[in-house]
């Protein structure tokens, strides 16, 4: 094994001569005429195949497709919308936002349009959040109407069973929703109280009618995962975490030094949880961040993905079948391209495989995984030819200078590396052919 002594690190060649997870991948995605879209949700369907959809971003139209494993488009289509809902059928259900309207249509797994039903409000403040699966048949979805947040309960043709308004004046806006043990279910809530953030959770019966009602101040929350003891819990900005009863009472808050957002929380197999977000790098420059937690709410692993120049995030992560995951999100969204972005990774977050495995760069010849990291880190440059490497801080100053090298991936130990942020410059033939940005955390 070749090993570079640095005065910083050291930088280790090592090749991974075995991947279990050859369905591991970053792809990027537009919409059908090519231009630009924000990637909403994505979701493992019952045949194993995949799906997202996106909305519009400034421009464009938004889309819903249908991939393989290996993220290659099956078919698509122009509906785009916000969230989806998987059918035992391998199809899925699409719910949309539209003028003054909810929309929701049921397609075949070949991209055939089957069902569409649509529910009119008076005005335009709404927006449709999410939806998902209810157990005894049929789907829940929730979202903003009228300035009130709003549930509303489908059968399996989309036909609305109950609705439950919260009849509040504070601009309420559904998050998200989650069936609880006894066939009820429990919604987020974010509400604005004299100019703050406020959070209230409120849970509701198999009929619409409440159960409780409660109120949290200077909290926000965008997610919610059910717990194992019929509790649950709701990231928190920082990263971290709020734990609350069966009730709704909030029993334990856990603390972290990642600035940070979480966007989508699930609960793995493992009984931990798995968390897909935004990193704060600094002003209109978000990374995509996952974030995987213990039993006990305690971080054990996190990733960064695409590490662009502008702002990137994640919507949703789905729990895949094999034990890896699926997210979801935009890259570029403060730049002038923003486009869906969809990953598929192993159960440890990792979205590369062994050089003798597919790699897809996109385009982007540079790629550090994990990132951030605390003890060390794997580069991967996408080229054949000799290549050299130099490493800046914050401030510019050169770290790390590497000529004559040929070999990737290879392994960069933290050594003396204080926590920040540095910068990763790829040269061939005395030209910058890539930069990313490296974090190293404490």
């Amino acid at each position: 094994m070749k090993k570079y002594i640095l005065c910083c690190f050291y930088l280790v060649f090592f090749i991974n001569p075995f991947n279990s997870y050859a369905q591991v991948w970053e792809r990027m995605y537009n919409d059908t005429n090519g231009t630009i879209s924000m990637g909403r949700c994505a979701i493992q369907g019952v045949d194993g195949n995949l799906y997202f959809t996106s909305d519009p971003a400034h421009i464009g139209q938004g889309q819903m497709a249908k991939l393989d494993p290996y993220g290659d488009v099956i078919w698509s289509t122009t509906m785009g919308g916000t969230s989806l809902a998987a059918t035992s059928d391998s199809g899925c259900v699409l719910a949309s936002t539209g003028y003054q309207k909810f929309d929701f249509r049921k397609l075949s797994k070949s991209g055939i349009l089957q069902w569409s039903k649509s529910y009119s409000f008076a005005t335009q403040y709404h927006s449709l959040s999410y939806i998902t699966n209810v157990s005894t048949g049929g789907f829940i979805a929730c979202g903003l109407a009228n300035e009130n947040g709003y549930l509303i309960r489908l059968d399996e043709n989309g036909d609305s069973l109950w609705t439950y308004r919260s009849n509040n004046s504070n601009f309420d806006n559904f998050r998200e929703v989650f069936e609880t043990n006894d066939n009820g279910f429990v919604v987020v809530n974010n509400i604005s109280i004299s100019s703050l953030h406020n959070m209230r959770l409120i849970k509701v019966n198999s009929n619409g009618n409440v159960v409780w009602n409660r109120l949290y101040s200077n909290m926000y929350g965008s997610t919610i995962c059910p717990t194992p003891d019929g509790g649950f819990i709701i990231p928190r900005g920082g990263f971290g975490v709020s734990k609350f009863d069966s009730q709704g009472i909030m029993v334990d808050s856990i603390n972290s030094v990642i600035l940070s957002t979480i966007s989508s929380l699930k609960q793995t197999a493992d009984n931990g949880y798995i968390g897909a977000g935004s990193l704060y790098i600094s002003n209109w420059d978000d990374d995509i961040l996952f974030v995987k937690l213990d039993s006990l709410f305690n971080i054990q692993w996190t990733q960064t993905y695409y590490n662009g120049m502008y702002t990137d995030f994640a919507e949703t992560v789905d729990v895949l079948s094999d034990g890896g995951f699926l997210i979801c999100g935009s890259v570029n969204y403060s730049g002038p391209l923003v486009s869906t972005y969809i990953i598929r990774t192993d159960s440890t977050g990792n979205s590369t495989v062994g050089l003798n495995n597919e790699l897809i760069y996109n385009d982007r010849p540079i790629k550090i995984v994990p990132n951030p990291f605390s003890v060390e880190t794997k580069l991967y440059f996408n080229t054949s030819e000799e290549f050299s490497i130099r490493i800046y801080d914050a401030l510019g100053r050169e770290m790390v200078k590497l000529d004559g090298l040929k070999e990737s991936p290879f392994v960069i130990s933290r050594e003396n590396l204080k926590a920040g942020i540095y910068f990763i410059h790829l040269i061939q033939n005395n030209e910058l052919i890539g930069q990313e940005k490296m974090v190293v955390l404490d």
